[in-house]
């Protein structure tokens, strides 16, 4: 069965896309030494009215991070699968969007005296943002998302400034911005803060991302630790 739900997603996301107006795709990794999150986010809309669509998407990410504990460090894996679907509301200056799923994950602990524990987590999905344009070159964002699987919480707001427009002949733009980070669950709790780099590539219809920043984690027992991060993300238009 655990094999077979990315099938399933996949089967389900092309006959989706056969009848979608649009579908794009989102990629990304983020993380550093003790932490990270890689994920891969197909989507399809139709538009249901002027400045209105509801959109499907799949998901399929990997979350990793290590565990500070009183016997020393655990290490937890946990990659999953997911589907969702919501309404993505656009204005000229403002959009917005708003989705449910539901996901499943596979979570092993490598504990901290050397055994090894395995669990099966499914939950509700929650979802949205908002990218306002306050200035024809500015971008302010907001997105949040919660899995009930493993009850994580990722929350992230940014501003992003295009400081060369593509031109006729170019190939890409470039953009500059600075963002802050909260994310976590139960096991581990981290803030950070962290500059991107933004290459909008025109002949691909989407963008390149990369990001670095500073991470402070809390752990469970209260102890904590910072770490730098890196990242790199991309947006493709299908």
């Amino acid at each position: 069965m655990r094999a077979a739900l990315p099938l399933l997603a996949a089967l389900l996301f092309t006959t989706a896309a056969s009848r979608a107006q649009q579908a794009d795709l989102v990629a990304g990794w983020e993380g550093g030494a003790s932490r990270g999150y890689g994920f891969v986010q197909p989507s399809v809309s139709v538009g249901l009215a002027p400045g209105l669509a509801a959109f499907g998407q799949a998901t399929a990410s990997h979350l990793r991070y290590d565990l500070a504990e009183g016997t020393g460090r655990s290490r937890v894996a946990s990659p999953g699968v997911g589907m969702g679907a919501g309404l993505r509301f656009a204005r000229p200056r403002v959009t917005a969007s708003a989705g449910v799923g539901y996901e499943t994950r596979w979570t092993r602990r490598g504990l901290a005296d050397g055994t090894e524990a395995e669990e099966r987590e499914s939950g509700a999905l929650v979802q949205g943002n908002v990218f306002a344009r306050p200035a024809p070159r500015t971008t302010v964002s907001a997105l949040a998302s919660y899995g009930a699987a493993n009850r994580y919480v990722w929350t992230r707001a940014g501003v992003l400034q295009q400081v060369l427009a593509p031109q006729r002949g170019m190939l890409f733009g470039v953009g500059v911005g600075a963002e802050v980070t909260a994310q976590g669950n139960d096991d581990a709790r981290g803030i950070g803060a962290g500059g991107v780099l933004d290459l909008g590539l025109r002949p691909f219809g989407g963008s390149l991302q990369f990001r670095a920043g500073y991470a402070q984690t809390t752990f469970s027992d209260d102890s904590g630790e910072g770490k730098v991060y890196v990242g790199f993300g991309v947006y493709r238009a299908l």
